[in-house]
């Protein structure tokens, strides 16, 4: 038996163990940098379905963001709402007749209590959730320049309606 080079082709041996090594240090560089590839053209076939799953993960933070920033707003919204319908009930249920208390002190409180429930209902209207005025309407971005939020005038008393019956 005759041993030649066409059993043991020296050439063809080297160039697979150069491919397998090139290939081997590109597969480290990928573990080490936990990137596929080094540039867009190194991706070959799969450029259209990496750059397709960007866009989509791209769209979902975008969805995320938005449901959190909605989510924010509806509980603040929700929390106003309900302290608003709180403070109504707590109103009807203090201007009720014939609950005087003792010598008549919840009539004497009720207008300082309608009062200070007046500015909580300003101060809730008037909050800044995350850069936005939520009951500011289609300017609530920002508040105007040159202006105050509202609020209650301490220096002009408001008017009792009962004491304007006589």
């Amino acid at each position: 038996m005759i041993v030649n080079k066409s059993m043991f082709p020296l050439q063809t041996g080297f160039g697979v163990i150069t491919k397998m090594q090139d290939r081997f240090a590109n597969l480290q560089m990928q573990l080490g940098t936990g990137m596929k590839a080094s540039t867009l053209a190194d991706m070959g076939r799969d450029l259209p379905l990496s750059l397709s799953v960007r866009e989509r993960l791209n769209k979902i933070e975008g969805f995320t963001a938005n449901i959190a920033t909605v989510d924010l707003r509806m509980s603040f919204l929700d929390k106003t709402l309900s302290r608003f319908d709180t403070m109504e009930s707590e109103a009807r249920n203090s201007a009720v007749q014939g609950q005087y208390g003792t010598n008549n002190i919840n009539m004497a409180t009720l207008p300082s209590l309608s009062k200070a429930r007046l500015d909580e209902m300003v101060t809730l209207l008037n909050s800044d959730i995350n850069g936005r005025y939520l009951f500011g309407g289609s300017r609530g971005r920002v508040a105007r320049q040159g202006s105050r939020p509202c609020s209650v005038n301490a220096a002009r008393p408001m008017p009792v309606p009962w004491a304007m019956d006589g």
